[in-house]
């Protein structure tokens, strides 16, 4: 492997080993906008954010978990365990989706699980990957 290939693949893999952090960070901007759009008073829905803020009236519970989210998003960063948090709240959270029957939000919860599943499978695979080319990874 080439030094720029190494470079590329270790580039990738950080960028891959970041996605429960992006996630997190989108899950919380998608459900601060359904409190925005609440408090506008439009029918617009983002499906991948939180579902719980629906069971208590107005806006003001969405800015708060989208907003906890965000946070939360931030200490990823500083220590990777805290991703725990928000994929347990997710997970509840669709949970409670189901529970309620909302099936369009469970569907989209699935689809984010899905790709942060894939994108954490693929980092695994490139770093095992980078082990077996005698590469350190990042």
């Amino acid at each position: 492997m080439t030094t720029e290939d190494k470079s590329v693949s270790e580039f990738r893999l950080k960028n891959l080993r970041s996605a429960p952090k992006r996630w997190t960070l989108w899950v919380g901007l998608f459900t601060a906008a359904n409190g925005a759009f609440l408090a506008f008073e439009h029918d617009v829905v983002i499906l991948a954010g939180l579902v719980l803020p629906f069971l208590l009236s107005g806006p003001l519970p969405h800015l708060i978990a989208g907003c906890a989210f965000v946070a939360l998003s931030a200490f990823i960063e500083r220590s990777p365990a805290v991703a725990w948090v928000p994929l347990n709240v997710y997970v509840l959270d669709l949970a409670l989706a189901a529970y309620q029957g909302w099936w369009s939000g469970v569907v989209m919860h699935v689809v984010v699980f899905a790709f942060v599943g894939l994108a954490l499978f693929s980092a695994r695979s490139l770093e095992r990957k980078l082990q077996l080319e005698g590469g350190d990874p990042v």
